[in-house]
């Protein structure tokens, strides 16, 4: 029994045209993939069904009893160069016979194995028919198997003037290196892109393993007789069944060789790369599977196909820093390091002559490999693979005259100077991401800053800290940056790449604020929250009504003021709130001189959204002020007393922060002057109110689940000398909210510590300018 594991298929140019020779055919369909943007070449599909046989129905293959479950009977079809087979669903252990008519000829029955795979329909690889035009095949089993909806997939790939000589990529032999072999990409061998998204999203990005631990040796059989220039047509052809009716995310082999020594690049991802294919099933993770464009049991193996071979895999192998002999154990199965497929599945690819000849390969490798590289050196002092960098991820290559690899923990270079720098794992990610050759040589080893690292290139920086991706900053924020280093050292490390706001405008986030580049390509500083968890002051200034943000600091003051919105004339209150939509941003609500309340959401990039009205007729209140939620749906309250000096109390739609479901809570708060809160003061389970009278005394008020108070007591006096007072929150990281107040007399800002039992500790001025803001929240 011959075995395809990978069928080589020829394609010439055919135009389907068929007629039934029996009526043995379920049905035949025929489909063209439609051309993408790009115009890949056509490959013309057509299927054949095949029915259930009967279950007495017998063949004997390699002297051995078959029992047939489904056939198809001689049938004209269209040319065709591929041929596959696949079904729904299958129970026990089947192989597919198998034979095609050349003219007037049908070609002798040969045999197909089952190719198992990780996802899609079951079936077999693709071989290589050699222009056929009609097929006859049976599915088989020895031990009760059956199949359901199985069909023959006919490939007719279509032949382009370019197949004849595919433009091939090759790289500079370097001395002391194994260099890259001429290899004909994807886009030179014609694959139509498109084709990967056909089984799901996810198959658009690649699949990375966490490195090359070996090879896996394939042959694709079928015919031999194909021509060099018919080899970019059956790499098509294979890709289109593998993807169109195997359903897998792409071809399945990671490179193919055909006879004549061509090397044509596989799964998309980059040859660099440890991409995980679907060649070996287990043996897929941390392996490069390699097809051999041949039937090994019926032809020897070209001295061209044996040069290629060795030199890609000794490529693949040198610059991942593996040998070419030994063992590996992978699958929990021990297997050399170059195996061939059979020697991790019951199968007989590579077929007779490539199984044969392995020892050999494993020999010409180990002397195409190059002595150990300054990397490797560098590497192996570091600890090798048990070391802080860890396995090899993308392999050694050139670099601006210098060279690169890059390791699960890390990367390390080797500049055009003789230099080796090296790059944490994230901040290698990013500058690899973005193209090392754009960013140029990294100008030394990242240093440290802001509670993280900065790599500087001639064209950009990567920032890094624990708690964040790493980030690119580039023209023209960073050349912004550069000359405003105060600023720079100010706005600390960016949190998160340079994006474009919903009206196209730049914009980066930094740890302590973001840049947004204006219409006329100015800068702004923009902030809308801080990482440090301290509070902060938003206020409404009292002479350009513009909307600032004004920073907690780690030595309880406030920091320099950043303007982050204009047009606030026509505020007459604002009040900071928690998160009520999930994105983990505070909000603001403000109220207008008509007497409306509006909700301004915070955004990603700094600042608030456009304002949304969530009420009108709240012209009439006195007081307000936002409390942390009561009635344990997460979501805050708003507590305000009315002209009829009633207490009242609103809660807040979690669809969009719509005010709902008034009630009246307390009366005769006629003699309250001043309303906010703390949270928790005198120790009860919900928030608590504090209040200011008339005589200057502080009174906390417990609250119950309805917003009734359940509880008063004074906690403080001599507050008639301050004329607003609120709590951003935590001003000194210890987990409380505290307390400020602005002082009618200075106008400035004083802080109040809420020392956690019922009384206060006062830390003097927070912020010296306080006058110069009529809102404050």
């Amino acid at each position: 029994m011959t075995h395809e594991c990978e069928q080589p298929m020829r394609y010439g140019r055919h135009v389907l045209a068929a007629t039934a020779m029996t009526a043995m055919v379920a049905s035949i369909s025929l489909t063209a993939t439609a051309p993408p943007a790009e115009a890949a070449p056509r490959v013309d599909t057509e299927h054949v069904s095949l029915s259930p046989a009967t279950s007495s129905k017998k063949v004997t293959v390699d002297q051995k009893a078959y029992t047939v479950v489904a056939e198809m009977g001689q049938t004209a079809t269209r040319p065709f160069d591929l041929v596959g087979f696949t079904w729904s669903s299958q129970t026990g252990k089947l192989a597919v016979q198998y034979r095609v008519l050349h003219g007037s000829t049908w070609s002798a029955w040969d045999v197909l194995e089952v190719d198992s795979s990780e996802r899609g329909r079951p079936g077999t690889d693709p071989v290589y028919t050699e222009q056929a035009s009609g097929v006859e095949a049976r599915v088989i089993t020895t031990d009760g198997g059956s199949v359901t909806d199985a069909k023959a997939t006919l490939i007719d790939p279509e032949q382009v003037p370019s197949d004849a000589a595919p433009a091939q990529v090759t790289t500079q032999a370097v001395s002391g290196y194994t260099p890259r072999p001429a290899v004909i990409t994807r886009a030179a061998w014609g694959a139509d892109e498109s084709l990967l998204s056909t089984n799901g999203a996810d198959c658009v990005p690649p699949d990375y393993d966490t490195t090359t631990k070996a090879v896996i040796v394939h042959h694709t059989a079928g015919s031999n007789s194909y021509t060099k220039d018919q080899s970019a047509s059956i790499v098509r052809g294979i890709y289109r069944f593998h993807v169109l009716d195997r359903g897998w995310c792409d071809i399945g082999y990671n490179a193919l060789v055909d006879k004549y020594g061509q090397i044509f690049e596989g799964r998309h991802g980059g040859l660099e790369y440890p991409v995980h294919g679907a060649h070996a099933t287990l043996w897929n993770t941390d392996t490069f599977g390699v097809s051999v464009m041949m039937d090994s049991n019926t032809a020897a193996v070209t001295a061209a196909t044996k040069s290629s071979l060795t030199r890609i895999i000794a490529w693949k192998l040198a610059n991942n820093y593996r040998p070419a002999q030994g063992q590996v154990t992978l699958a929990g199965k021990q297997i050399n390091i170059i195996s061939g497929h059979g020697d991790v599945m019951q199968t007989e690819c590579p077929g007779t002559n490539l199984r044969a000849y392995l020892p050999t390969l494993r020999t010409q490798v180990a002397a195409a490999l190059s002595t150990t590289t300054r990397l490797q050196s560098r590497w192996q002092q570091l600890g090798g693979e048990s070391g802080s960098l860890g396995p090899v991820f993308v392999l050694e290559r050139d670099l601006m005259g210098g060279r690169v690899v890059d390791f699960k923990g890390g990367t390390l270079f080797l500049t055009s100077g003789g230099q080796i720098l090296q790059l944490n794992a994230p901040m290698a990610a990013r500058a690899r991401a973005a193209g090392y050759a754009e960013l140029g040589w990294m100008q030394g080893n990242p240093v440290a800053r802001s509670g993280g690292l900065v790599a500087t290139f001639p064209n950009g920086e990567v920032h890094w800290t624990s708690s964040t991706a790493a980030a690119l900053v580039t023209p023209p924020v960073l050349t912004w940056l550069n000359g405003h280093p105060t600023l720079k050292t100010q706005l600390g490390l960016a949190v998160g790449d340079q994006t474009r706001t919903s009206s196209g405008a730049l914009v980066q986030q930094f740890q302590n604020g973001a840049l947004l580049q204006k219409s006329d390509g100015s800068f702004q500083l923009v902030t809308a929250r801080f990482p440090d968890k301290l509070g902060d002051v938003v206020a409404v200034d009292a002479a350009q009504n513009k909307l600032w943000w004004i920073p907690g600091q780690a030595d309880v003051s406030g920091g320099k003021p950043l303007e982050i919105g204009r047009g606030w004339a026509t505020t007459t209150w604002i009040s900071q709130m928690g998160d009520i939509n999930g994105d983990g941003l505070t909000e603001l609500v403000a109220r207008r001189d008509d007497g409306s309340l509006w909700l301004y959401r915070s955004v990603p990039t700094g600042g608030y959204a456009a304002g949304e009205k969530i009420g009108r007729g709240w012209g009439s209140i006195r007081l307000m002020v936002i409390v942390n939620d009561l009635n344990g749906d997460r979501l805050p309250e708003l507590m305000a007393v009315d002209a009829r000096q009633n207490l009242i109390r609103y809660s807040f739609n979690p669809k969009g922060g719509y005010l709902t479901g008034a009630s009246v809570v307390g009366k005769n708060w006629d003699n309250m002057r001043m309303l906010t809160t703390v949270d928790q003061f005198i120790g009860d389970p919900t928030p608590d109110l504090l209040a200011v009278d008339k005589y200057g005394r502080l009174f906390a008020y417990a609250l119950n689940s309805g917003g009734n108070t359940t509880e008063s007591k004074q906690v403080g006096h001599g507050w008639g000398g301050m004329n607003q007072m609120w709590s951003t929150g935590d001003l000194n990281g210890d987990g409380r909210r505290d307390l400020l107040g602005r002082s009618s007399g200075t106008g400035q800002i004083l802080g109040y510590l809420n020392a956690g039992n019922q009384s206060w500790q006062g830390t003097g001025v927070w912020y010296a300018q306080g006058s110069g803001y009529r809102l404050l929240a």
